[in-house]
């Protein structure tokens, strides 16, 4: 996809260019879909959230500059404490090599 590793791009473009690919790549074995936050309860839930293989998967998507919030880190944190695969990406390639942390488990 053009432009996919611009600094500039929006994440939410990102997010959806990513979840479309996701869910091609990984609809045999898992699902993936984007969550939809309501500022005033939902800090730091992850953009694309799934399950592959029997796994809860979480994804955080940032563009090039973008930085995790602390409430961001906190909730992915407590998530992967509770076995969670979870990550973050810039790219489809990255959010790919969270999901095959799966696969190279086994």
């Amino acid at each position: 996809v053009r432009g996919i590793k611009g600094e500039n791009r929006k994440e939410s473009s990102l997010v959806r260019q990513i979840l479309w690919k996701l869910e091609l790549v990984y609809r045999k074995d898992g699902f993936f879909y984007q969550t939809w936050v309501v500022r005033t309860n939902g800090a730091g839930q992850p953009d694309i959230v799934g399950v592959y293989k029997g796994r809860f998967v979480a994804i955080e998507v940032k563009n090039a500059k973008g930085r995790l919030s602390e409430e961001q880190i906190i909730f992915l944190n407590k998530l992967k404490q509770n076995g969670a695969v979870v990550g973050v990406a810039r790219s489809f390639e990255q959010a790919i090599d969270i999901v095959r942390k799966i696969d190279n488990e086994n």
